[in-house]
């Protein structure tokens, strides 16, 4: 695995956690997410054959600024619920892009590997919504009140119970999957 992809999925990391506490935050960061990156793959396409390869990486970071910022303001004026929802993990969506001009769009093949990156992190993020819906406010049919607040589901609504939710998710995707990590047993010299 790149280091980039690693870095990718830290950074993609804090906006996945921070702003998905409920489907309407998740499916609005995602949809954010889309617009940011597509605009921006199709804007760096054009000029990229234009730049000087030691400008390149100048023009994507004031590129992707610039596409942010205009998605900021527009949710500013249009949708201010929706941005107040997203809050200040909609500026983490420029360095998404710029880590993807940096491992995806550099390679020979572009388009396949960005799409599922990004087809898997959209799963993701619907998925943590979803799920920290469900169990933080309720919206199940089932009368869940006194076991939530006995239980204290009421922490999936905060950054650690959304982590701890995104590593059972994970951890059930490899169980279901059939990923599974081989630990070695090593004795240790005395």
């Amino acid at each position: 695995m790149n280091k980039s992809w690693s870095w990718l999925g830290v950074l993609s990391l804090a906006p996945l956690l921070g702003a998905s506490q409920t489907l309407v935050q998740a499916a609005s960061l995602l949809l954010a997410t889309l617009v940011v990156v597509l605009l921006y793959s199709l804007a760096m396409l054009a000029l990229r054959r234009f730049l000087h390869p030691a400008l390149r990486e100048t023009a994507s970071i004031v590129l992707a600024a610039a596409i942010v910022s205009c998605l900021d303001l527009g949710l500013r004026a249009w949708a201010l619920e929706i941005h107040q929802g997203l809050g200040l993990y909609l500026a983490l969506i420029g360095l998404n892009c710029l880590l993807l001009e940096r491992s995806l769009f550099s390679e020979a093949s572009r388009s396949f590997p960005a799409l599922r990156l990004m087809a898997t992190y959209g799963a993701l993020v619907l998925t943590l919504g979803l799920s920290r819906e469900l169990l933080a406010s309720g919206t199940l049919n089932l009368d869940m009140s006194l076991i939530r607040e006995a239980s204290g589901l009421r922490l999936a609504t905060l950054a650690p119970g959304g982590f701890i939710l995104l590593g059972l998710l994970v951890a059930a995707w490899r169980s279901l999957s059939g990923r599974t990590t081989r630990i070695r047993k090593e004795t240790l010299a005395p």
